[in-house]
């Protein structure tokens, strides 16, 4: 794995919240046990996705379901 993503606020959100979920947070020094990072039980993938959008500072409401298909497309074509 790449350096940088040690200090992915993203990634650091999200083992943060797999820790506060039970699910073990942080491997101690081994970045490669992220690629198959261990689940047990279930999770809350809403709390999950509401870490990463805070992280990235993303907006928590979808401003995209509000746009119709012209102007989605009229986005993805620059």
């Amino acid at each position: 794995m790449a350096d940088g993503v040690a200090t992915s606020p993203v990634l650091s959100a999200l083992l943060d919240e797999l820790s506060r979920q039970g699910q073990g947070g942080h491997p101690n020094g081994n970045q490669g046990s992220l690629a198959a990072y261990p689940i047990v039980g279930t999770i809350d993938l809403l709390a999950l996705a509401e870490v990463v959008e805070n992280a990235v500072g993303a907006d928590t409401s979808n401003q995209e379901e509000a746009k119709t298909p012209a102007e989605l497309n009229a986005a993805n074509d620059g």
